[in-house]
């Protein structure tokens, strides 16, 4: 690692193999209510179906939820899931929560009637054998196919675009992609958007010659060129303003890079991972990121999933988690009991795998039992009642900032201040720290 922080040199074969899984595609057809006769074919891994229109089938049915209910394939089998409709989602005689389906199965939703049916086309989906690719870890059917995506992308050069939530290992993911392409002995940069100001973002990113700008003495190459025959992580991509998505757009298109104050372009050979949290087609839609970008970032495109629709690696990633932890600490390693397990198992962790691994040190630092009593008034019970009746967005927004504050508050309060072990420990950029202590203030 650089003295700034950003170049990381790792050398990591990874070699999992990759096997063949799948499911018969289907069709779900309409046979009683208002939408009697309408119909769709599928092969892909999740159908949604309700009245919104962004549901892979839409229904005017008004009895019917805006999401009513969705299957997806899990490794196993089909499975229906309601997701949390009005009138529920009956089979037979039953509600049901969640299922696995079978041929000709008849689903009842509000006053729709719907027939699904499988049909002789497999639908094949590739996973790696194994539970870990790189420092990432898992063993469901959702990670493996993670796992196979992240090392067919590492064979190419193609632009990778990782799409997830905060704190579901997006950056790992990205180190495990590099160490296991041929550009794993060249330099892994890692630049994040929202770490850095406007003001200094553009030379950050794309460096600047001597003179371009007061306190600029000297040239500074910037992330781009510091990646050269490497692997270049752009984090939190949504973050870049719009007026340096246009010399982004340049480097991946061209591969070169002008520098603030240069009169000329300079060739450049890195290649492209960028991340987000933030759904970017609704930015572009709202004049707020660039579509051609969007397209060329988007060349693959995978998504890491949250930690609650992964709850059975949970066991396996608390272990890797503590094992990690005490060996920081020099301690041994915690156990968790069994009934330690299903008790974390009953928590959503909006914060995902990050908020886990900082919950567990609590767990070894401080002598914490898993979720005690605060856990549940601070990060659900009452708090949650606080902002349930707000819209998503910015009820994720507020828990979010009350995270970032608590996590940080308590890392720098147990540090006596140092920013710099505190962004060790917290495995992240020193700046990001700054910048997230920074909005903490401004809302005091």
């Amino acid at each position: 690692m650089s003295d700034k922080g950003k170049m990381y040199y790792q050398t990591l074969q990874i070699d999992v193999p990759i096997r063949a899984i799948g499911f018969n595609a289907f069709d779900l057809k309409v046979v009683r209510g208002p939408d009697k006769g309408a119909s769709g074919a599928f092969r892909q891994r999740k159908v949604i179906v309700g009245t919104d229109p962004d549901c892979d089938l839409v229904l005017t049915d008004p009895t019917v939820s805006h999401r009513h209910f969705s299957i997806s394939f899990d490794g196993n089998g089909l499975k229906i899931k309601d997701m949390g409709s009005r009138n529920g989602t009956i089979i037979g005689n039953l509600r049901v929560v969640e299922a696995y389906l079978t041929d000709n199965e008849v689903i009842v939703a509000g006053d729709s009637r719907l027939k699904l049916a499988f049909k002789k086309e497999r639908v094949v989906i590739p996973v790696v054998d194994g539970a870990r690719f790189g420092d990432m870890v898992g063993r469901s059917f959702r990670m493996r196919e993670v796992f196979a995506r992240l090392k067919r992308a590492a064979a190419g050069d193609a632009t990778v675009l990782l799409t997830g939530e905060s704190g579901t290992g997006k950056e790992l993911a990205a180190r495990a992609l590099h160490d296991a392409s041929d550009r794993r002995d060249k330099p892994f940069v890692v630049f994040d958007s929202a770490a850095v100001s406007r003001e200094l973002m553009e030379s950050e990113l794309f460096g600047h010659v001597r003179g371009a700008f007061t306190g600029a003495t000297t040239d500074r190459k910037g992330a781009v060129r510091e990646a050269e025959s490497g692997t270049l992580f752009l984090d939190e991509i949504g973050d870049l303003p719009l007026e340096l998505q246009s010399t982004l757009l340049r480097l991946i298109e061209r591969k070169e890079v002008k520098p603030v104050g240069s009169d000329r372009y300079i060739k450049v050979d890195a290649r492209i991972v960028a991340a987000t949290n933030r759904d970017l087609k609704a930015m572009v839609q709202q004049g707020l990121f660039r579509e051609d970008l969007y397209f060329r970032l988007a060349v693959l495109q995978i998504e890491i999933p949250p930690l609650r629709e992964r709850m059975e690696d949970l066991p396996l990633l608390a272990d890797v988690l503590l094992k990690e932890i005490a060996q920081r600490y020099g301690t041994e390693p915690v156990s968790l009991t069994s009934e330690d397990l299903s008790l974390l198992a009953t928590y959503s962790w909006p914060g995902n795998v990050r908020e886990l691994k900082n919950h567990l040190e609590a767990v070894v630092v401080m002598g914490e039992k898993p979720l005690e009593a605060d856990r549940n008034t601070s990060s659900g019970g009452d708090f949650f009642q606080s902002i349930v009746d707000l819209p998503y967005r910015e009820a994720k927004k507020i828990l979010l900032g009350t995270f970032d504050e608590r996590y940080f508050s308590r890392l720098l309060e147990k540090f006596d201040g140092n920013i710099t072990r505190t962004a060790q420990v917290a495995g992240v950029h020193r700046k990001t720290v700054e910048y997230i202590l920074k909005k903490i203030r401004k809302t005091e």
